[in-house]
């Protein structure tokens, strides 16, 4: 095999493996972002639990108020029955205390029945916070984690860059112009062997007898079909 097919196998190499680097860089921002929103997610589903129980717990308030003023109104008509003289108008007021006192009953079992809720919710707030601290830290590490994982590629892939310039040096800068071109403009390699001695290593199409002489012979030469660079791996 020439020298100049080494070279620039070992280059192109070089090049896969920081092209592999690149894209799990480029994974960094969507891997954030999924971190953000399971936290949000976490941090909404305590929120819209706590909000559950305030209101919940505002609702209370406001019976027991109504029934408060219920109660505090049927001891004033009570006490303005007292002045009544006329049967009438004394079993009129009565009846009044009655609906009165009817109503605050209601009330009050209206308020009873709804803090029969407000455990249930304080337990299932409790254990919405607890799950979201679990969360928080679990995500808090994956973070760290990330950072640390990023930190490493950017250091392996400054390495890399490095070993892939002194390479460089050692092919021609025709070579290197053809081949920077292939490796741009193509995905995957942009040298690749001949294989079974009659097809491109890359389209899997057959080659013309003299595109495979070329090859032979160690010259740089392009497949028919894909135009990528072709070699012989069994040539001396």
């Amino acid at each position: 095999m020439k020298p100049w097919i080494e070279s620039l196998l070992s280059l192109q190499s070089l090049d896969m493996e920081l092209r592999g680097i690149e894209t799990k860089i480029a994974t960094f921002p969507s891997e954030k972002a999924r971190i953000t929103a399971e936290a949000k997610e976490s941090e909404a589903n305590v929120t819209a639990v706590r909000s559950e129980l305030q209101n919940l717990q505002m609702k209370i308030k406001s019976v027991e108020g109504k029934a408060a003023a219920a109660q505090e109104e049927v001891q004033k008509l009570r006490i303005q029955s007292g002045s009544i003289k006329k049967t009438n108008e004394y079993q009129a007021m009565m009846s009044v205390i009655k609906s009165k006192e009817e109503e605050q009953s209601a009330l009050e079992t209206e308020a009873l029945t709804m803090m029969d809720g407000v455990e249930p919710l304080k337990a299932k707030l409790q254990s919405a916070e607890k799950q979201h601290a679990v969360v928080v830290k679990n995500l808090r590490e994956e973070v760290a984690e990330l950072k640390e994982y990023a930190e490493t590629l950017k250091q392996k892939y400054k390495e890399t860059l490095s070993l892939r310039q002194a390479h460089e040096q050692n092919i021609s800068q025709s070579t290197l112009e053809i081949y920077k071109k292939l490796i741009a403009d193509k995905k995957g390699e942009a040298l690749v062997p001949v294989v079974d001695g009659v097809s491109c290593g890359f389209c899997r199409l057959k080659l013309t007898p003299q595109t495979i002489n070329n090859a032979k012979r160690g010259d740089i030469t392009l497949c028919d079909n894909c135009s990528r660079m072709i070699y012989c791996p069994d040539q001396p």
